[in-house]
């Protein structure tokens, strides 16, 4: 049967009466979804305590990080450190992902030998100076001036571990007057960081292909009238309303509404798929791109109305 042979059987059936019964049932059903999509609650941060005093604050469903956010979970102290961190970010245009705080402690001793020199304003006060790689101090008996010159290396990884919570490493070494690198302890570690994401609805339309299992007609000299029987059927559909983590496939768990063509030897049907789940999506499941599906559909041969089961992917 050819297409121009199905257009012409499915023409009748498109009187306006029906296509306003179509439009309305389409804008209640994403009406439905639209609203559920607003009034969701909103999602509570997760908190992880990792190893190492290393703690990391998850928000779901949260594209970026504001200061605003980030406020809520670091010591008022450090705020003024966030805005100029923050501030540089959107200088750049860049959108923060994560941020990390990190704290460290240091302590070190050193000797050396203290230089007396005449004071050219007191003669009789001399001035005391040391000079060490880091340290210069000076010194005339009644008041002291210094000047701390340090050098710091910091080392960042960023990770995840197994429960996909993000793990950020950071080491702090300061430079000697050799070049070595000595490590500088750190005390906590707290990253705050988006995600995981939260399931939102897109449109991003597609193509499967499968096969389904549908009443079929039986053609045969001993019936009087054409029953069915259920029979395997070609399925191609093109799916368009998603719901997922992301828009790739492998983080789409559903799709809606999604007009299909099904053909067999006996006739074709054209139809819907009201809701699609993918299979690949979910848990222990090694495929991620299997979906499977109710199909509702009409036999313009027939002049009937099809109900039966796809099971497709996407191409």
């Amino acid at each position: 049967m050819t297409l121009l042979a199905i257009w012409s059987k499915i023409t009748p059936y498109l009187t306006t009466k029906n296509l306003t019964r179509g439009a309305i049932l389409i804008a209640i059903v994403v009406g439905i979804f639209f609203l559920g999509w607003m009034l969701r609650p909103p999602q509570p941060p997760i908190i992880t305590k990792l190893p190492g005093n290393n703690t990391v604050v998850r928000l779901p469903g949260i594209d970026k990080l504001t200061v605003k956010l980030i406020y809520k979970y670091v010591p008022v102290e450090d705020k003024a450190a966030i805005e100029a961190v923050m501030a540089e970010n959107a200088k750049l245009k860049a959108e923060v992902q994560q941020l990390t705080l990190t704290v460290a402690s240091s302590s070190s001793t050193n000797t050396g030998t203290i230089t007396v020199e005449p004071n050219p304003t007191v003669p009789t006060k001399p001035t005391y100076t040391f000079d060490d790689w880091r340290l210069k101090f000076w010194s005339d008996g009644d008041r002291a001036t210094y000047t701390l010159a340090q050098k710091f290396i910091i080392v960042n990884s960023v990770g995840k571990n197994k429960d996909n919570v993000p793990v950020n490493i950071v080491s702090l070494f300061e430079i000697d007057a050799q070049g070595a690198r000595v490590p500088v302890p750190t005390t906590s570690t707290l990253t705050v960081a988006v995600g995981p994401p939260g399931r939102h609805w897109y449109v991003k339309p597609g193509i499967q292909v499968g096969i389904g299992y549908l009443p079929a007609p039986i053609t045969s000299p001993a019936y009087d009238s054409t029953p069915t029987q259920f029979a395997w059927s070609g399925v191609v559909a093109v799916p368009w309303l998603k719901r997922g983590v992301t828009t790739a496939t492998e983080d789409t768990r559903y799709a809606f509404l999604t007009p299909t063509v099904t053909a067999n030897a006996q006739e074709a049907t054209v139809g819907v798929l009201p809701v699609s789940v993918n299979l690949g999506n979910l848990k222990h499941v090694p495929l991620t791109n299997l979906w499977a599906s109710p199909y509702i559909g009409f036999a313009p041969t027939a002049g009937k109305y099809r109900a039966g089961f796809a099971v497709t992917a996407t191409f």
